[in-house]
């Protein structure tokens, strides 16, 4: 029995070590955790557990760096101020090729207007002329129309009365040639009648013919 409890004694050690080794294998299952740089300090690692690596602290970007995407801002408001400024002369281009347009245009009507009156001007002459030239015409076909059936109904009549007839039918007297019976002149158109008209070799001359009244010394 003694020797029996000997061996026994002897195998504890070993089967507590066993038995402690076997305790702490769950140990290294435990995740680790890992902790910021200001969370306090750091224990060190169990037995069976390996450190995990600390995270990089993001470096701060210096004073003189630009920030990020600056780069990208800048590069997208050039293009805005190129883009603006190409409108700008674009538009400007625009206004000033409308304002010659407008000015050639004033000057071609104000030229036209011009124009115009001239020849407004020119035609009121020739209207002119032409109503001249028609009247003309007209006096020289009336002279030329007299003819001596036209003065018949005169025939009969006192120059004086004959005179009148003459004249409220636009005839001038004066234009008639007078043929006195006696060859005298006449001075008092009541004493002297019409016996004869009578067409002229020369066209539109008529000669009236007068007889002197006897009782009458002009």
């Amino acid at each position: 029995m003694a020797q029996q409890e000997a061996q026994n004694d002897a195998q504890r050690p070993a089967d507590c070590a066993e038995a402690k080794v076997m305790a702490e294998a769950p140990a290294e299952e435990r995740p680790t955790t890992v902790l910021a740089d200001d969370a306090g300090p750091v224990e060190a690692p169990q037995a069976g557990t390996a450190p995990l690596p600390q995270p990089a602290a993001p470096s701060a970007p210096g004073a003189g760096a630009p920030a990020p995407g600056a780069d990208a801002g800048d590069t997208a408001l050039g293009r805005r101020i190129v883009r603006l400024r190409r409108a700008v002369v674009a538009l400007a281009v625009v206004l000033v090729a409308l304002g010659a347009g407008l000015g050639v245009l004033a000057w071609q009507v104000h030229t036209l207007s011009t124009e115009v009156s001239g020849l407004h001007a020119q035609i009121a002459t020739i209207r002119t002329s032409i109503s001249e030239m028609a009247a003309e015409d007209r006096d020289d076909e009336d002279a030329s129309d007299l003819r001596a059936a036209d003065l018949i109904d005169i025939i009969g009549e006192s120059w004086a009365n004959a005179q009148r007839i003459l004249t409220a039918r636009d005839i001038d007297p004066a234009d008639l040639t007078l043929i006195t019976d006696d060859g005298g002149a006449v001075i008092n158109p009541a004493n002297w009648t019409v016996t004869l008209v009578a067409d002229l070799d020369e066209l539109g001359q008529v000669a009236v013919y007068l007889r002197h009244d006897s009782w009458s010394f002009f």
